[in-house]
């Protein structure tokens, strides 16, 4: 288990209602270590959104993305889904955000390894070499 922080983006309008998502970059959410270092990367990468009326008005109605505390649990899978045809550890995971259960699909446990392991500090990845850390265990 592993206690984060990321950005969530908020927006609320007519058309769509309020939504909410982590905030990701090549298809990765972007995380942090510490709530300080979040709240910097939000204010320099969004903070255009605060001086920006006709971003907040309708259509858009966009707001500061907010940085939440996340927590990240992988769990291996005994029982082996029919639809499963990886050659490897598979796993579930979810995310317990906000205290609600999110599952996601199944995946390799290196899959989720390497979307955890910019955070990682140590000169050796795991993939590649052995080393042992939070992010990379």
């Amino acid at each position: 288990m592993v206690n984060l922080w990321a950005g969530e983006w908020r927006s609320r309008n007519n058309l769509d209602g309020e939504r909410r998502h982590i905030i990701n970059e090549n298809c990765l959410p972007v995380l942090f270590r510490t709530r300080s270092e979040c709240r910097t990367y939000l204010k320099d990468r969004y903070g255009y959104i605060t001086e920006r009326q006709d971003l907040r008005d309708e259509p858009h109605g966009w707001r500061m993305p907010q940085a939440v505390k996340i927590t990240i649990t992988m769990e291996e899978m005994k029982k082996k889904q029919p639809y499963e045809k990886f050659s490897g550890v598979t796993t579930n995971t979810a995310i317990y955000y906000h205290g609600v259960y999110k599952p996601d699909q199944p995946r390799l446990l290196t899959d989720i390894k390497k979307m955890l392991h910019p955070l990682c500090t140590s000169p050796v990845c795991p993939i590649e070499g052995n080393h042992s850390c939070m992010y990379c265990v």
